[in-house]
């Protein structure tokens, strides 16, 4: 999911209280049952659980591919499994990859894993967030992508997040089809 009818995600105020490590998170107002709120609570610790053994995961296999023979390097640090990438417009300048890449649409499921990812890794990784488009950047979830960003920076302002534009149109895709499926 992404924000589909042309609006952008209703919850983003739910991710400062995920951010900050608020209790049972609420949605919506009618889900004040004492039961709708554990299970949300607990359906909210499973999900961070698994993001934090795939960024587990991530640590190991980027600290399992630094060479051995940097006796200065710090095991605490998580290093990119992809190389620099160039930046656009610019000849020869790079920007450090990240370990880390969530198609994000800016609706409530990336944003939640936006959110996760970010409480189980270092402030000092930075997040890649990629949003593709198939209407000349023009889509919704162009837009909530852009908005949840916004949020996303406020909220958490010490994590670099980088949101990655990605214009395509269906005619690449059935022309890649093959390839990609």
């Amino acid at each position: 999911g992404g924000a589909g009818g042309g609006e952008p995600a209703p919850a983003l105020g739910a991710v400062e209280q995920l951010m900050r490590g608020a209790g049972a998170l609420c949605l919506h107002d009618s889900l004040q049952d004492v039961c709708a709120e554990a299970a949300m609570h607990m359906l909210l610790q499973e999900l961070q659980r698994a993001v934090e053994v795939r960024c587990k995961c991530i640590e190991r296999a980027t600290l399992d591919s630094a060479k051995p023979s940097t006796p200065s390097a710090d095991p605490t640090s998580i290093t990119p499994i992809l190389p620099d990438l160039p930046q656009p417009n610019t000849s020869g300048s790079t920007i450090a990859s990240s370990p880390v890449m969530i198609l994000f649409s800016g609706g409530v499921d990336s944003v939640l894993l936006a959110a996760l990812v970010h409480r189980s890794l270092p402030p000092s990784v930075p997040v890649d967030l990629c949003n593709v488009c198939f209407d000349g950047g023009r889509s919704p979830d162009r837009l909530a992508a852009r908005s949840a960003l916004e949020e996303l920076c406020s909220c958490a302002p010490d994590r670099e997040w980088r949101l990655i534009e990605v214009d395509s149109s269906l005619e690449q895709v059935d022309v890649h089809k093959q390839r990609l499926l």
